[in-house]
């Protein structure tokens, strides 16, 4: 018979999380900046590279 792991509940998890921003806050704000910056690249690579398309299929040099 296998076991389940534990899990953690809702408030637990809360002062858990609360606790790891409060001794890093550094950290925390490097890692949110980081998935700013990938949420923005990932939005931003294929408007740039429907644009080149265009451009390309217009006639344009690049």
């Amino acid at each position: 018979m296998s076991q389940l792991l534990p899990v953690a509940d809702g408030p637990d998890v809360r002062r858990y999380a609360r606790e790891v921003a409060r001794r890093h806050p550094r950290q925390l704000g490097l890692a949110l900046g980081l998935h700013v910056v990938a949420a923005v690249a990932g939005l931003a690579t294929p408007r740039l590279i429907g644009n080149l398309v265009e451009a390309v299929s217009t006639g344009t040099t690049v």
